[in-house]
């Protein structure tokens, strides 16, 4: 079961990343996300950033965290559009064009040392997801 008061600091700081990455704008490219000392922003953990000049796979590719890091992460920006699950994969539900066709999405995910998970994806209408992906 997970540690509510480690998954709610793990919440606001990724409320934190979202707000600075919101406060950057599009087209800014990936970044690392990464969190010093406490998990909560709201009792001194430490925020960092840095810009990724290639795909985050890649740069996490054989990266191992600092110990004093105590959660890391990736934010990059996406398309998000409806999609049904099927037996081979994903496939999308809506025609191109339509008001539900894919649109631009900055997201993000965090990480910390347990295994809890934080995300964000926010949308062109500023409506914020906060559901973890079960996968990915």
């Amino acid at each position: 079961m997970p540690d509510l008061t480690k998954t709610a600091g793990l919440a606001r700081a990724a409320d934190a990343f979202d707000a600075l990455i919101d406060e950057r704008g599009w087209g800014q490219g990936p970044l690392l996300l990464r969190v010093e000392g406490t998990l909560d922003p709201d009792a001194g953990a430490e925020l960092g950033i840095k810009q990724l000049d290639v795909h985050p796979a890649q740069a996490l590719l054989g990266f191992s965290a600092p110990l004093a890091w105590t959660a890391i992460g990736v934010s990059a920006e996406g398309w998000a559009t409806p999609c049904t699950d099927t037996h081979y994969g994903y496939r999308l539900d809506v025609p191109t064009g339509s008001e539900e066709s894919p649109k631009r999405v900055p997201s993000l995910v965090l990480l910390d040392r347990d295994g809890n998970v934080a995300s964000r994806l926010r949308g062109e209408d500023g409506r914020v997801i906060t559901e973890a992906p079960e996968e990915g």
